[in-house]
């Protein structure tokens, strides 16, 4: 399945590398947040003010149509923004180690599994990891389902598309930011 021209054109993303640890980093992704405020006419002094839906997503109930995410580790903080289509982002510090056969097992599929056993590594289990977290903050749905429910497809910087528990849909794609950060960007299709 080949991506939208749509989704290529709306899924805007800023990405600010060397944001220090992560708590340092949050200060940037809240800088990046109170950007898009501002550039779409909203007060970003009340940004603290801002809902969340019942699944932690922020919504401006003004401008229902403006969605965003936002994401942070050691190292960089990223948004990723769209008019009318729900985003996810997530950032992922890669730390070299391997994961342990619980978390394995809890993130990914009988098939991803038997993938990643023929060729393990701490990078290829990070694109897997960002790309499923990314595809669920998306969706709404958080870690309200457990990773390993969703078969997200190998990393690609293409928008491929992803199911979940075959009812939700979405478009996800890898972005390269630096050696040790992993990133995925997910959108609405």
């Amino acid at each position: 399945m080949s991506a939208s021209p749509a989704v290529t054109e709306i899924a805007t993303c800023s990405i600010v590398t060397d944001a220090g640890v992560r708590t340092e980093a949050r200060r940037y992704t809240h800088w990046l947040r109170d950007r898009l405020l501002r550039s779409k006419g909203h007060d970003p002094s009340r940004a603290g003010a801002i809902p969340r839906t019942d699944r932690g997503k922020p919504h401006l109930p003004e401008d229902r149509h403006l969605n965003w995410s936002t994401s942070s580790t050691d190292g960089a903080s990223g948004l990723v923004w769209c008019i009318g289509r729900q985003v996810g982002l997530d950032l992922e510090c890669d730390d070299g180690e391997i994961p342990t056969d619980t978390l394995l097992r809890d993130t990914l599929t009988d098939a991803e599994r038997s993938d990643w056993d023929a060729h393990p590594s701490s990078g290829r289990f990070m694109d897997l990891w960002t790309r499923k977290e990314g595809a669920l903050k998306c969706l709404g749905l958080g870690l309200h389902l457990m990773p390993n429910q969703i078969h997200i497809g190998a990393p690609s910087p293409s928008w491929t598309s992803a199911r979940v528990q075959n009812r939700h849909r979405c478009w996800v794609r890898s972005v390269h930011v630096t050696e040790h950060v992993r990133c995925a960007i997910a959108c609405e299709v």
